[in-house]
């Protein structure tokens, strides 16, 4: 400390202290108030780290040390003069402080409530007609938001709220004004409206009531924000929501799932990162359209995005539900090219949601094969003959009716279809045949013998399930096609031929 390694002293102290106990701790809280506390002169990194520090260890200051910094810091808080980079810690530390003197529960609302109110009346009087000092008033409002978490149901939601929504939106809020409020008709800059995101996600936390009135402003700002800050941070509060009103926030879900295919990095892989844990965590179910949505990600270009994608629906979706991919499937070969299985469905996608997550026409053929290959590979033993019974069934069967109609986008589905009843991976495997009457009257045989017998039997019963699909199900589906396909002089007829090899 106080040498060129200064910086690395002070990072690898704030990770120790994290969970060792520092016997004689007095120098950091000499260091914090003599190079931290109060300066002007800010370095956000140092600064932050030392402040860490402190808020680990403080629970082993003197008692003395404890009221003082408490009060210190609570002064500071008050006054609204902390940097924004440590508003978080030093409320976390007042917080600790209280429990560590032995102050009841009731003195947090004594102390975050006071804050909080006079942040009310601060806030009132900096945002009136014109932005005086915007920094003060970012201050003001990260203050007063770190403090929700400590005192909730303080704030008067009913006024703060509509004049931050007003500093975040773009146009003044004139329908909705708030009497005796005076709005801000300006602009504000992506900081300010930043932090204006992050405490209004603390006040939509306090009532169902409140998180329903500001769950379409944070939708709005998902989609016409341009700055990654604003959006990162409505992206949190939409997080926290979903957690704690899941019922409020699933509706916005599929507009949700759009930023998964930003041109930002870091957009994308945030919302993915939202999505697998409200799912994963079960405060989001995974309905239609959303686990499409996820599987055109494997496409993705970014490789950590694809991993991610794969390692979820893997290891999450299909050990939970192992016939999760033999119940989309079908679906799914309607859903990439365009088509409605039926035109009664419940979730309708909006018309941007269809553009990046549909992969309809022949270009984008190769990227609808991947999928129905990955799911395939994730269906298990029986599921495999299922799948192909259903693919005649469901969709070439409903294409030899006289009644149903060859469109434009019919021919993909078509050709995806019997391009999917071609492939090896659609069949059972020797390893997936499951021959139980070898299972305990061979045991007592040589290990070798067995296990030659069992192959040989599998080999046997797989040719002969495949042989069985083959003259019951496919080709008279395909033959009832070709006559369909004949009569409309289709060059289809080719691919039928194909499959049959």
């Amino acid at each position: 400390i106080n040498t060129t390694n200064n910086v690395a002293a002070w990072t690898l102290l704030s990770a120790l202290t994290g969970y060792i106990t520092i016997e004689q701790p007095e120098f950091i809280l000499k260091y914090f108030y003599t190079n931290v506390f109060n300066k002007k002169q800010i370095e956000g990194n140092l600064f932050s780290t030392v402040t860490k520090t402190v808020r680990n260890s403080c629970c082993n200051f003197d008692k003395d040390s404890q009221k003082k910094l408490f009060h210190d810091l609570f002064d500071a808080l008050s006054k609204c003069s902390v940097p924004t980079i440590l508003i978080s810690e030093y409320v976390d530390i007042c917080h600790v402080m209280t429990k560590e003197l032995g102050l009841v529960d009731e003195y947090n609302y004594q102390w975050a409530g006071k804050i909080i109110k006079d942040g009310e009346s601060k806030l009132k009087g900096e945002i009136g007609c014109d932005l005086r000092d915007e920094e003060l008033v970012k201050r003001i409002i990260l203050t007063m938001g770190n403090c929700l978490s400590i005192c909730p149901n303080i704030l008067s939601c009913s006024t703060i709220a509509p004049l931050l929504k007003n500093l975040v939106e773009k146009t003044s809020l004139a329908k909705h004004k708030a009497k005796g409020v005076k709005y801000w008709q300006g602009r504000a800059s992506p900081q300010l409206k930043a932090a204006a995101v992050v405490t209004l996600g603390k006040i939509s936390l306090q009532s169902h009531e409140i998180a329903k009135q500001l769950v379409p402003l944070f939708n709005n700002l998902l989609k016409a924000s341009v700055q990654t800050e604003i959006r990162i941070n409505t992206m949190n509060a939409l997080r926290d929501l979903g957690a704690r009103f899941p019922s409020i926030t699933e509706p916005y879900i599929q507009n949700m799932c759009i930023c998964l295919k930003d041109s930002d990095d870091t957009i994308q892989r945030r919302m993915l990162s939202l999505l697998i844990e409200l799912i994963q965590q079960d405060h989001f179910k995974l309905r239609y359209p959303i686990l499409f949505h996820l599987l055109v990600m494997l496409n993705d270009t970014n490789m950590e995005i694809q991993k991610k994608t794969k390692s979820f629906i893997v290891n999450i979706v299909v050990a939970r539900n192992k016939n999760v991919m033999l119940q989309h499937f079908v679906s799914s070969f309607y859903h990439y090219n365009r088509l409605e299985v039926d035109s009664t469905s419940e979730f309708m996608m909006s018309y941007r949601e269809e553009q990046l997550f549909t992969l309809a026409g022949y270009k984008q053929a190769s990227q609808r094969h991947s999928i129905y290959k990955f799911m395939l590979k994730n269906m298990f033993g029986p599921q495999k003959l299922k799948a192909t019974t259903n693919l005649c069934y469901d969709i070439l069967d409903a294409m030899a009716e006289d009644e149903y109609i060859f469109k434009s986008n019919t021919e993909p589905l078509l050709e995806d279809t019997l391009y999917v009843l071609s492939i090896q991976d659609i069949r059972l495997t020797v390893e997936e045949i499951e021959v139980k009457s070898v299972c305990k009257e061979e045991r007592v045989e040589i290990q070798q013998e067995v296990q030659e017998s069992s192959l040989h039997i599998k080999k046997k019963v797989l040719s002969e399930i495949h042989k069985t699909i083959l003259i019951e199900v496919i080709v008279p589906t395909l033959v009832k096609l070709k006559r369909k396909l004949t009569q409309l002089k289709s060059k289809m007829t080719r691919n039928l031929r194909a499959c049959l090899k």
